[in-house]
């Protein structure tokens, strides 16, 4: 018996105690991790301490997400929390320091609860005495999925970002990324936070779309790996007179599906939470999303879990707030109120994925530094990784943003009568009209710059043409005629009508959109020139601009015309490149990472045999780079939220393909060849 008890405890040691942290050990052990010596009142299950380790903190904020209460004289703090709620948080009070473990700041504890246990949960803080200045390192879209994509965040990025941070920053300094931390690929989570923790100073986190396990469509579940690595999605924290605030604007579906939501139980919370946050303070707030993004306030009713942008802003009305988001790889702000503005920060990777260290809007990547005294932010910049400080964008007045040296390249139209000038004109604006005509004139000078004219015989083009010809004339300016194209012959106007109702989802004797004439197709010279027989300068100017454009190919039959992929370090794409592509998502695909087993069994071999075959006829017939760029494009769509399918055709019957997540269909599976 003693033996197999020696074996028992064996077993135990090397399946909980010993793998496990301090907290998943109290996940494990529930109640009986940390001593309860605190009487529950009635009702209530989850109880601690908050102190400085000699001294309890009186009026510090604890949470589970759901309950908000604060810590009475002798620190503690009592509350009624769901068997399932995962954490418990403490909102770290002003005049004490953020606690760090590993790192990484660490503000939350695990909760496991039986169906009748008494959990205790306590924290120890250090009182440092309130930060009267600080300064405040913003992050946006690390976005990591690959090695490749690490390698470019510890060789490109950090060794610029690091040395700035802990040298020109006034200390102390604390961080917030905001989402995205990964890309879709869940166990970039723990390499992700070994290379934030190389800044040296504590990030909290966000968790973003790309954050969420694609493979789980419940909101709730889909998080888990975010929630294993960085604790709750949603909370707070103070530093000085700050208030910082962290939500979840992501309610995801599965498959990459999500809307920017903030959930009914964060509302709640947040309500709760802002009632022990006096009106004088700062509150900076963390998303993803810009709140321009959250439900308008006409479509809440039919959304009932979502709320809208004024009930957001209703919660911080007398609040002098600064929120900050990312998600989108642009940069710019937004004044939401005379108390609330919100920042849309560049990303610290750019718009990598299509080679670029440029963000989508060509704001360098980089990130947000903020100089918070007291209550109030001081001053606040963008920098770009690679940039001094003082690298800002440029601005320019009318007239300056295309300069001589490039206008000889340039030419501008005024466009069909969605135009600005036209538009301004048939609202009866004549002044605006001519005020933008003015604006373009100044911009690209009167050689480069055209009176379009488009007949397709609606009553409003022909108003507009006369009011043109009379401004174009007054003006001494070119007149060009142009004919939008939407099908070749005049006789497929039906049959494009009836497209156009198949696409919208319409039907002919409904009500639906359709081109007001049948004129919308390819006419040809004399069919224009008839057109515009009152003004046949309008076709020789047309000509024209045609002769001023050029563009060359050079065409050689036997040479493959696919653009080139080149890897980070120079190289172009080989076989070997692709099949590291194919290993490093192999687990994520069928379980297994090839580069981790000796010998596979028969079902890894047969997938393992099939990527190589592909592999060779990728290499031979000259599709290495091909499959790269696919690739790359697959993935901007599916960053940007442009719709992408599962794959299909001969594409679909790809195991390579499959593996670098060109598309979502298993070839195995389905049996295809």
């Amino acid at each position: 018996m003693i033996k197999y008890i020696k074996y028992l405890l064996v077993f135990l040691l090397a399946t909980g105690f010993v793998a496990c942290s301090e907290d998943e050990g109290a996940q494990i052990l529930g109640s009986l991790y940390e001593k309860v010596d605190i009487t529950p009142e009635p009702g209530m299950n989850l109880v601690g301490r908050v102190t400085d380790g000699k001294n309890p903190i009186e009026g510090a904020v604890v949470s589970d997400g759901f309950t908000v209460t604060t810590t009475d004289a002798q620190g503690v703090y009592q509350m009624r929390v769901k068997k399932s709620t995962p954490f418990v948080f403490v909102s770290v009070p002003a005049d004490c320091e953020i606690p760090v473990e590993n790192g990484m700041p660490k503000i939350y504890k695990k909760i496991a609860l039986g169906d009748n246990d008494v959990v205790q949960r306590s924290f120890t803080l250090e009182r440092t005495g309130k930060k009267e200045r600080f300064t405040l390192l913003a992050l946006a879209d690390v976005q990591i999925g690959r090695d490749d994509e690490v390698t470019m965040l510890d060789e490109e990025v950090l060794p610029l970002l690091i040395p700035y941070v802990q040298q020109e920053l006034e200390a102390p300094v604390y961080g917030i990324s905001l989402g995205d931390l990964v890309w879709d690929n869940m166990p970039f989570h723990s390499v992700y936070k070994e290379q934030i923790r190389k800044i040296g100073v504590p990030v909290f986190q966000v968790i973003g779309n790309h954050d969420h396990d694609k493979a789980i469509g419940m909101d709730t579940e889909a998080d888990h790996s975010f929630r294993a690595a960085f604790g709750p999605t949603y909370y707070s924290y103070n530093i000085g007179d700050c208030h910082f605030v962290v939500l979840d604007d992501v309610l995801y579906t599965g498959s990459s599906n999500y809307t920017a939501e903030i959930t009914e139980a964060q509302m709640a919370w947040l309500e709760q939470d802002l009632k022990h946050v006096p009106k004088d303070k700062l509150i900076i707030i963390g998303v993803l999303m810009s709140c321009d993004l959250l439900i308008l306030d006409d479509l809440g009713t039919e959304m009932p879990t979502a709320f809208t942008q004024s009930a957001l802003y209703a919660l911080l009305d007398g609040y002098n707030v600064r929120i900050l988001s990312g998600h989108s790889h642009n940069n710019y702000t937004t004044t939401i109120s005379e108390t609330i503005e919100e920042n849309t920060l560049g990303a610290v990777m750019g718009a990598y994925w299509n080679g670029e260290e440029l963000c989508n809007d060509g704001s360098p990547r980089g990130y947000a530094v903020y100089e918070i005294e007291g209550n109030r932010i001081a001053n606040w910049y963008y920098k770009g990784t690679a940039y001094p400080k003082e690298y800002q964008m440029y601005l320019y007045g009318p007239g300056q943003a295309v300069s001589e040296q490039y206008r000889d390249g340039l030419i501008c139209t005024s466009a069909c009568i969605g135009g600005e000038i036209s538009q301004y004109f048939l609202q009866g604006d004549t002044k605006r009209a001519e005020q933008a005509l003015g604006e373009y004139l100044d911009i690209f000078g009167p050689d480069h710059f055209f009176i379009e004219l488009m007949d397709h015989g609606m009553e409003e083009e022909q108003r507009c043409n006369k009011y043109l010809i009379d401004l174009a004339r007054r003006n001494n300016l070119k007149l060009i005629a142009t004919n939008d194209v939407h099908y070749m012959r005049k006789e497929d106007a039906e049959a494009h009508e009836i497209m156009l109702c198949i696409q919208t989802g319409a039907r002919l004797a409904e009500k639906h959109f359709r081109f007001p004439t049948p004129e919308f197709y390819f006419k040809g010279e004399q069919e224009m020139r008839e057109l515009f027989r009152e003004v046949p300068e309008a076709i020789t100017n047309t000509r024209l601009i045609a002769e001023r454009c050029s563009m060359k190919f050079h065409y050689v039959p036997e040479v493959n015309h696919y653009p080139k992929f080149y890897m980070p370090d120079g190289r172009l794409a080989d076989r070997n490149d692709l099949r590291e592509v194919c290993f490093d998502n192999m687990e994520y695909r069928y379980g297994f990472d090839p580069r981790k087993i000796s010998e596979p069994d028969a079902r890894q071999k047969e997938i393992l045999d099939r990527m190589e075959y592909e592999l060779g006829v990728i290499e031979k017939t000259g599709f290495i780079s091909y499959f790269f760029v696919v690739s790359d494009f697959i993935r901007h769509a599916k960053a940007e939220d442009i719709p992408v399918g599962p794959g299909r055709g001969s594409g679909a019957g790809s195991l390579v393909a499959y593996l670098t997540r060109i598309t979502d269909i298993d070839p195995l599976l389905r049996a295809l060849p």
